[in-house]
């Protein structure tokens, strides 16, 4: 095996895997979906739980809890959307691409004085070199879209357990604040 064989192997399964990561994150989001299910169904049953607004402690400390959850609920959504819009990837040239490129290649090598076996090794060389070329470009192209919807896709999970938190302390606020007063019934509010 020479140098550019090994490098275009190389170079070939780089670009593979990047072209992969994309998958990645379409197999994340039933996860998200059925969090931010469980989030909104928890808000709506928790409801008529949540005391008027007034400037008691309990009612303004449930609105705080309630807009720093809406805040990562946004924030969870958003950045979600940021991790799914559209970029551009790079691909390697497509198939009449390189079937053009090789009927030139033939043409140019003809004029040369080259043996036909020389002509398809030199065909074959730099056609290689153009793949390695390819591979290079586009798994470095790929590697920054893949880099910045991992992260859009990791600030979304990040906010949307924080959500989830300031979810479980409102049912917890609720549930102390309803045992403290003689344990009324949750849904009568």
């Amino acid at each position: 095996m020479d140098a550019n064989e090994y490098l275009e192997m190389i170079l070939a399964d780089s670009y593979r895997r990047e072209v992969a990561q994309e998958e990645n994150l379409t197999r994340s989001l039933p996860s998200f979906a059925t969090a931010l299910a469980v989030l909104a169904i928890v808000v709506g049953v928790l409801r008529p739980a949540i005391p008027v607004l007034s400037w008691s402690l309990f009612s303004l400390a449930i609105y705080f809890i309630l807009s720093f959850l809406g805040i990562f609920a946004f924030l969870a959504l958003f950045f979600l959307l940021r991790s799914l819009w559209p970029r551009s990837f790079a691909y390697l040239m497509r198939e009449n691409e390189l079937n053009t490129y090789i009927r030139n290649l033939r043409r140019y090598y003809r004029h040369t004085e080259l043996a036909p076996a020389e002509i398809e090794e030199a065909i074959a060389a730099d056609v290689r070199e153009a793949m390695i070329e390819q591979y290079a470009e586009g798994a470095i192209h790929n590697r920054a879209n893949n880099a910045e919807r991992a992260g859009a896709r990791s600030c979304a999970l990040s906010a949307l357990l924080a959500a989830l938190a300031f979810a479980f302390l409102m049912i917890a606020a609720l549930l102390i604040h309803d045992g403290m007063k003689g344990g009324r019934d949750v849904g009568s509010a």
